[in-house]
């Protein structure tokens, strides 16, 4: 008897229709949370559920790896001071993440899924073996990392690290770590590296003893994230140099930026610029000098740096985006907004650090109703996000796109094809409805 021949009871049941694997994809990433907070009890789910969705949730799941270090909380008085090294790490320390090397140590699958890693230390006395016994399995097995951090670390414990990564043969394209003595030794290694950034955690460190090589990979991005960080100026030259022409992104204290202002107008790539100020002071004459022969900044922001109207208009003309962190003030707002000859400028945001300073100002200027008006009067938009006043305002495409948009919608396709819309209806709808201008004005 053929399977025709069979009642329909016994018959198997057509095989479920497959969904396409860029739809898989986008589940997975979804349910799996924004990238810095992933919901792994999701992913592991997730990786049950189905042998399609396996590939995908496993990917998500072991992509981004992070190990943490915490001080242990009980330990047996008879015990404590008997072991060294390594063991006595193990004694006062514990990581999370010792099960999982293992794993990824016997699993060369899933070794191979891993691209970044995390190391983040919580533990009050230093973590120094332990973090090199795991990295070591992890270095040999994992060659597909190209991203790794280390965060929180004392000064022993970042050379220590920084030692793992000059030894390891990975092709690193982003690294957060320390600023060590040794972080020199970087310039042995990892041709790839695109982005860089640097904390000081070790207060004693004399930045001036760091040697400063000339380095083989070219940075799209250089952060120092800290504002009070000093970076030795021959090793903040070195790394301009080897990324002139590819250098995009920058983010300084300000006294590294004033006294390497002379450098940065040979950053030819560069278009967006953070700069950071411990203390409200301010802005060097120096540097807003350098600033104006930076060609290709598009975007600038300052934190605890203040502004004045007579600096505003010695800024980059060019400039599309100015945040400030300290308020320079609705007079100097209006400044910016009401200056004719910045056709490029489409966004000012204000924001401030320190809820108190925040009121003063909006009192001071009728609060939102103030910012409101002050925007109306010359054209922008006006929102209130938290602690942050923004303005905005279209470009002259988004304007006409909106109107062609307008006549789709009143008389069909065909009368908006002919007037060559370059927006869509889905680009329109998500933004806000109260940044639109009305037909009659336009």
């Amino acid at each position: 008897m053929t399977s025709a021949e069979l009642p329909s009871s016994l018959t198997s049941p057509p095989s479920a229709p497959r969904l396409p694997a860029e739809l898989l994809a986008q589940i997975v990433d979804e349910a799996a949370g924004p990238p810095h907070k992933l919901d792994y009890t999701t992913l592991r789910h997730l990786c049950l559920a189905s042998k399609n969705i396996l590939p995908f949730a496993r990917s998500a799941l072991y992509r981004d790896l992070s190990l943490s270090f915490n001080n242990r909380l009980e330990l047996p008085e008879e015990r404590v001071g008997i072991f060294d090294g390594l063991e006595a790490e193990r004694f006062r320390i514990t990581c999370d993440g010792e099960a999982l090397v293992a794993t990824i140590a016997r699993t060369p699958h899933l070794a191979l899924l891993v691209t970044r890693l995390t190391l983040i230390y919580q533990c009050e006395e230093g973590a120094i073996q332990l973090p090199i016994a795991l990295l070591n399995p992890l270095f040999e097995s994992c060659i597909n990392i190209t991203s790794f951090r280390s965060l929180n670390t004392w000064w022993d414990e970042a050379e220590g690290v920084i030692d793992e990564l000059t030894e390891a043969e990975l092709e690193l394209e982003e690294l957060e770590a320390s600023l060590t003595a040794n972080i020199p030794f970087l310039s042995t290694c990892h041709l790839t590296l695109k982005r860089l950034t640097l904390h000081n955690d070790d207060p004693a460190l004399n930045v001036h003893e760091v040697l400063a090589p000339t380095f083989p990979f070219e940075l799209a991005s250089l952060q120092v994230a800290d504002r009070d960080m000093q970076i030795p100026h021959a090793l903040l030259e070195q790394l301009f140099c080897c990324s002139e022409s590819s250098l995009r992104t920058l983010d300084l204290a300000i006294s590294a930026a004033t006294e390497a202002s002379s450098l940065l107008p040979q950053l030819s790539a560069l278009s967006n610029l953070t700069l950071r100020l411990s203390s409200t002071e301010a802005l060097p004459n120096q540097l807003v000098e350098a600033l104006a022969k930076c060609a290709s900044l598009r975007s600038l922001r300052l934190f605890g740096a203040l502004v004045f109207s007579s600096e505003l208009p010695r800024l980059p003309p060019q400039l599309s985006t100015l945040h400030f962190e300290e308020p320079v003030g609705t007079v100097d707002v209006a400044h910016l907004i009401s200056d004719g000859s910045r056709s490029a400028l489409r966004r000012v945001t204000l924001e401030q650090a320190g809820d108190v300073g925040w009121q003063e100002l909006g009192e001071k200027h009728g609060g939102d109703v103030g910012w409101q008006e002050l925007g109306e009067k010359h054209g922008w938009s006006v929102e209130r996000c938290g602690k942050k006043v923004v303005f905005a305002r279209w470009r002259h495409d988004d304007t006409i796109a909106y109107c062609n948009i307008l006549c789709f919608r009143t008389n069909g396709e065909e009368q908006c094809s002919k007037r060559g819309a370059k927006g869509s209806s889905r680009h329109f709808a998500e933004l806000d409805s109260r940044a639109l201008p009305q037909p009659q004005d336009v």
